[in-house]
């Protein structure tokens, strides 16, 4: 009877290892019987591939450490390529306009400035912010009298969080200086709602209410930021 000069033998629990003459192997019919019997149960513990003698050589695979391996590298690569994609801060430029209106519509037209803000993600939905930025509004002339322009430098802290990929709602607190001599500090909060078209590019629609010291006034404005994140 022929020998053939290499085996395989599959290792069973508690019992001995059962020898495949390689013509199982070979056999379409009897090959597609014994993959579907091993991938059914997979019970074996290593497989053992005996080569010829004149070789001298025993190679043995042990599926469990294989098996195991195999997944704790697809899980260190896919951590890995999570940590590079998703970055917990990011930074933002954006350009700011505002409407006021209320006590300070009176007297103040439009205001323009810019803004630069700081996104800290403590996961994918939600964010810790931090801004400042600089707005100038331009005064009005009522009844012949001229009023000069106000700056103000907000400086904003609060949370980002996003409903989708693309929407997102924002709420900040702080104090608003004024840059006129004696203006002094007021404090400010700013809800707001945005979208991204890019992972890059945004907009945000925000209310912006400020109480002034001492007067009994306040400030209100509905403002827009279209900003660059990067």
């Amino acid at each position: 009877m022929y020998s053939w000069p290499f085996k395989i033998i599959l290792h069973f629990p508690d019992q001995k290892g059962a020898v495949i003459p390689p013509f199982y192997l070979i056999n379409p019919l009897i090959n597609n019987n014994l993959n579907s019997l091993l991938l059914k149960n997979m019970i074996f513990q290593k497989t053992t591939l005996n080569l010829p003698r004149f070789i001298n050589q025993k190679i043995t695979f042990n599926m469990k450490k294989l098996l195991m391996a195999a997944f704790f590298t697809a899980v260190t690569m896919g951590a890995f390529a999570q940590s590079e994609k998703t970055q917990p801060l990011h930074f933002s430029v954006g350009l700011d306009a505002a409407l006021p209106f209320g006590d300070y519509g009176d007297v103040y037209s439009f205001g323009i400035g810019g803004s630069v803000q700081g996104n800290y993600w403590l996961d994918n939905t939600l964010a810790l912010t931090l801004s400042a930025g600089y707005m100038n509004y331009s005064g009005k002339t009522v009844n012949g009298f001229k009023y000069s322009s106000a700056g103000m430098v907000p400086v904003l802290a609060g949370i980002e969080y996003n409903f989708t990929p693309n929407v997102f709602a924002s709420g900040q607190l702080g104090l608003t200086f004024g840059t006129e001599k004696g203006a002094g500090s007021n404090f400010t909060y700013a809800p707001g709602v945005g979208y991204r078209f890019t992972e890059n590019f945004s907009a945000l629609l925000k209310y912006t209410g400020m109480s002034v010291k001492g007067g009994g006034s306040s400030f209100s404005a509905a403002g827009l930021r279209i900003a660059y994140t990067f």
